[in-house]
């Protein structure tokens, strides 16, 4: 390595259900070694029974890419389960990363959102509407209903009701 060469920086993303405290045991040891390292908190973990809109992947990817662009000189960026799909989003283009580690991590592909991973549809956001309590949820399409002839929601009047089991 020259004088010109700077040594890279860590910079550690928690999964789901963590925060950045969980990287402490290995931050310790980095230090010990010589190594800088950084931790954020991703904002979509939060508490139960916060209100209002609740951040998701793109939140989470933009607190990484403001994280990464802070840090100057050369990133390793470690993503952790969850913690790597927004990783993915937020390296993608991001100048001075050196590598990106997923350690038990979703490395997805850029554009590609945990539902498609696992062989949904990714939602059509035209389709997707802010419910009360502050999730998003999807528009039900509507169907002509054959009883009616009205229009009515696809889970309407029509829809047969479940079966039951006896109770024990």
């Amino acid at each position: 390595m020259n004088d010109t060469e700077r040594t890279p920086e860590f910079l550690l993303v928690h999964g789901a259900w963590h925060r950045s405290w969980c990287w402490s045991e290995l931050q310790d040891a980095l230090s010990a070694r010589g190594w800088t390292s950084h931790t954020v908190d991703l904002p979509s973990v939060v508490d139960e029974g916060t209100g209002g809109r609740l951040p998701g992947l793109l939140d989470d990817a933009r607190v990484i890419r403001e994280k990464i662009a802070a840090i100057e000189g050369p990133v390793v960026v470690v993503g952790h389960s969850y913690g790597g799909a927004p990783v993915t989003q937020a390296t993608a283009g991001a100048a001075d990363v050196a590598h990106v580690v997923y350690v038990a991590a979703f490395a997805l592909d850029e554009g590609e959102s945990l539902t498609t991973c696992f062989g949904g549809e990714q939602p059509d956001l035209a389709t997707v509407e802010a419910s009360p309590y502050g999730r998003t949820r999807r528009r039900p399409s509507t169907t002509t209903c054959p009883r009616t002839s009205g229009t009515q929601p696809s889970r309407g009047c029509c829809r047969r009701p479940r079966s039951r089991s006896p109770s024990r």
